[in-house]
Order: structure tokens, then C-alpha cells, then sequence
């Protein structure tokens, strides 16, 4: 067959044969399937049908997920996937819902509740099913602008909505999500969250052993509840008048340069020294705490001459045995979440704000957290290890985005790939192995 140069000429038809550019998906809305996603949305959609003619709330729940799964970023992108009949037939629908059904699914304000208590489901699970005993939280804000009515100004002065998310990055998942306005302190929330993260692990039988989190973690009664819990914290201080005195008191002496083997994101580690010193928090008299803090300082560049260099300061605090740089180290490996509010926001839409409503916005916000989990498991337990560092757009790129044709032969049905590499056939190969074990039930309450 020759090639095509002038498109021009070519006649363009719509065809009906069952062919879909997303067969990735079928295959991904298998695996939670397998991982007993129906039976979770089922419990936290109570009477879910109110007429034959209603779509179900997993019908729902996955068109609107797949949706910025396969690159959607608005209400309206859902009409890709609705117009892939072969696509709605390979997941067990009819069809995929339309944008107004969509729309009206996050206008319900009881769906708020429901959707966080899914996401706490599909969590808890994935934490039973996980081999890891004992987790490390990460608890971080992340900000995004706006120019809904709902919106409002942050400390950064600009208007913006918040999200303030919670990870376990064993598993990359998101596990803790509130959603604010922007002028909503980064304070608020983070003891709540990390106590329900506590909770969700003994809930599954397992323990978190570390939290790491910024100076909104600065509090007494986190670093008293992380000691009650027998967690380690590794938190960044604010530099309050206390700290400041504990690093004018340092003798000069002190200060060692910083090892090379430090995971400080800089080139000019040469210049970074740090110390060793201790703190205590005193809450009222009788109550207080006392840390260990490490405190890194470097000398602030200025054009104009001085007398005595200027520093700047870092301070971390923990109540671990970890040596100085490897306390430092695990401390740094912190700003992974950072990649995770990241890869939400850019990969999965979460700072599009679709209406002035808050609450539509708000849960919308917790679809896109729903879709950003729904890759993570599907990495953790149903692709091969070399994928669970993937991101979403690697992923789309060598298994979402495949074009495949469904074929009835032989009392058989075929999906045969169409022009993939190895890679890929082997990927599909691998998740398609995994729906041959008979899985555990879902952890229902």
C-alpha cells in the first residue's frame, strides 16, 4: 500500500468497527475490578440506583477518573472517551456518561462524604495488601490559582484554593486530602490528618514508623502525639525567637562542613555547614519536649561589602537515633511529595476549578485524587516493578494510549494490539497474568 501525501484528497468517514485508541484502560478498569473496586463504591454509595434509568456510581466513578486518566483536563474532554463505543462495550458499559451527568454527580453534596470515604477504602486495602509492615507518612499543602468566586487569597497574595495531601510514598498513594480556600493557614489540618493515617494503618494491621513534613508540622502536640505513637517525625522548624537564640548560642567552633554524601540539592555543598544541638518545646509547665535538632547554615551572597558574613539558616528537628546525615538524608527525601502535588496537578487536572460552586470544585478535587490513586495501585500490584516509578505520562504513552482491536473467533474473543513494541506486549502480557489470582476480599466496614 503507498503512502499518503496528499490528505488532502482523502475522504473522511466514520466507522463502527470495534477498534478503541485507549485499550489500556479496559485493562486498567479490569484490574479494580479485581482489586474489589465495586464492592467499595457499592458500601460508600448507599442505594446507589433511584431508577433503572440512573447511571450506576461506578459507572460514574470510572468514566470520571478514566477521564483525566487518558488526558482530560475539563468536563467536557469525558465526550472522547463517551464517543469509544468499544472502549464503554471492553469495560462493561453501555456507554460512559456525558458531561452534564458529570457535572451533576459533582453538584450532589453528598458525594463529598462518599468519595473520601472511597478513597479511604481503596487505601486501606491497598495497605493490607501491601508487603511493607511499617510506613512513612509525608504531609505537604499545595497551592494552585483560581479565578472562581470561591477562591480566596493566600499568603503567597495571590487567589487560590488549597489542597492539603497526605502520601505514603511506599506505595505513592495519596491517602489524606483536604480541600480549602487559600487563605487557610498550611497549619490546619495536618495533626487530623496524620491521626487518621495512624488509625488507617492499624486499621490494615500495619504501623507508621516516620512522618516528615515542613514547618507547618511545627507544633507541640504533633511532636507530643508522634511520641506518644512511637513515631519518629522529621520536621522542619519555623525559625521562631526560641531557635534563633539556640543558633546565636553555637560557638563558632561547632560548625562542621557539610559531607559530600549529603542529599542537599545544591552544587555548593562546600559552603553548607551544619551542627548538632537540642531543643525543648515547653507547652505550659508541666508539659513539654525536648528534640534533637540539626541546624544547616550557608553564607548569603550580597553585592554590597560587609564586615561579618550573613547565613542562612535550616533547621530539622526529630526524636530518631539516626546519625546527622542520615537523618538529614531520609529528611530530604521528603520533597518527593512535592513531585506527587506535581504530578496531581499536572497529570491528573486537580488544579482546574470547574465551577464558582466550592463544593463542585471540592469534588472534583477528590476525583482527580480518586484517579491519581486508581494508577498508583494499578502500578503497585498489576504492572511490573520497572513501571511503579512511571509517571502518568509515561505510562499513557506505553500502555494507556495503544490501539487495539477486539475480534471474535473460535468461540474465543482476541484484542489484538496493534502496531506495539515488545515493551508493550509484554506489559499487557504481565497485568493479564495478575487477574488469574483469586484476590482477597475488600476491607469493608
Amino acid at each position: 500500500m503507498t503512502i499518503l501525501l496528499n490528505l488532502d484528497n482523502v475522504v473522511l468517514a466514520k466507522t463502527g468497527v470495534p477498534v478503541t485508541p485507549n485499550v489500556g484502560l479496559p485493562y486498567m478498569a479490569n484490574a479494580l475490578r479485581h482489586f474489589g473496586l465495586p464492592d467499595m463504591v457499592n458500601q460508600c454509595f448507599n442505594d446507589p440506583k433511584n431508577s433503572n434509568r440512573e447511571i450506576h456510581p461506578y459507572n460514574k466513578i470510572l468514566g470520571s477518573t478514566f477521564s483525566l486518566i487518558a488526558g482530560g483536563d475539563k468536563i467536557e474532554d469525558i465526550q472522547k472517551l463517551r464517543a469509544d463505543n468499544c472502549l464503554a462495550h471492553a469495560m462493561g458499559f453501555n456507554s460512559i456518561m456525558s458531561p452534564d451527568t458529570f457535572l451533576n454527580f459533582l453538584a450532589d453534596c453528598n458525594n463529598t462524604k462518599n468519595l473520601e470515604e472511597l478513597n479511604k477504602l481503596i487505601c486501606l486495602n491497598a495497605l493490607r495488601k501491601s508487603e511493607v509492615q511499617f510506613f512513612t507518612y509525608d504531609n505537604d499543602a499545595t497551592y494552585f490559582n483560581s479565578n472562581k468566586k470561591c477562591a480566596t487569597y493566600s499568603y503567597k497574595k495571590e487567589k487560590q484554593m488549597s489542597g492539603l495531601l497526605g502520601f505514603i510514598p511506599d506505595l505513592n498513594l495519596c491517602t489524606t486530602a483536604d480541600y480549602r480556600t487559600g487563605k487557610v493557614s498550611p497549619k490546619t489540618g495536618v495533626l487530623n490528618q496524620l491521626q487518621d493515617m495512624v488509625a488507617l494503618a492499624k486499621e490494615a494491621g500495619k504501623r507508621i514508623l516516620n512522618f516528615r513534613s515542613d514547618s507547618a508540622a511545627h507544633s507541640f502536640e504533633i511532636f507530643k502525639y508522634c511520641i506518644k505513637e512511637h513515631i519518629n517525625f522529621f520536621i522542619s522548624l519555623s525559625q521562631t525567637p526560641i531557635i534563633k537564640n539556640i543558633i546565636e548560642s553555637i560557638k563558632e567552633d561547632r560548625w562542621q562542613s557539610l559531607d559530600d554524601k549529603a542529599s542537599i540539592d545544591t552544587n555548593d555543598k562546600k559552603n553548607i555547614q551544619w551542627t548538632e544541638s537540642t531543643y525543648c518545646m515547653v507547652k505550659t509547665k508541666n508539659k513539654h519536649v525536648t528534640m534533637r535538632i540539626l541546624i544547616l547554615r550557608w553564607e548569603v551572597q550580597s553585592k554590597e561589602p560587609r564586615l561579618f558574613p550573613e547565613y542562612g539558616y535550616h533547621v530539622i528537628a526529630t526524636n530518631s537515633n539516626l546519625p546527622p546525615m542520615q537523618w538529614l538524608d531520609f529528611h530530604n527525601k521528603r520533597m518527593a511529595s512535592e513531585n506527587y502535588n506535581k504530578e496531581i496537578k499536572n497529570g491528573f487536572a486537580m488544579e482546574y476549578s470547574p465551577s464558582h460552586d466550592f463544593y463542585k470544585n471540592h469534588n472534583y478535587f477528590l476525583i482527580s485524587i480518586l484517579a491519581y490513586n486508581f494508577v498508583q495501585i494499578f502500578k503497585a500490584f498489576y504492572l511490573p516493578l520497572e513501571s511503579f516509578s512511571w509517571n502518568i505520562k509515561k505510562l499513557r504513552f506505553w500502555f494507556f494510549d495503544i490501539a487495539a482491536k477486539f475480534v471474535h473467533h473460535s468461540r474465543q474473543i482476541f484484542c489484538k494490539l496493534i502496531n506495539v513494541s515488545d515493551r508493550t506486549f509484554s506489559l499487557f502480557e504481565y497485568c493479564r497474568s495478575k487477574f488469574a489470582f483469586v484476590p482477597d476480599p475488600p476491607l469493608l466496614a
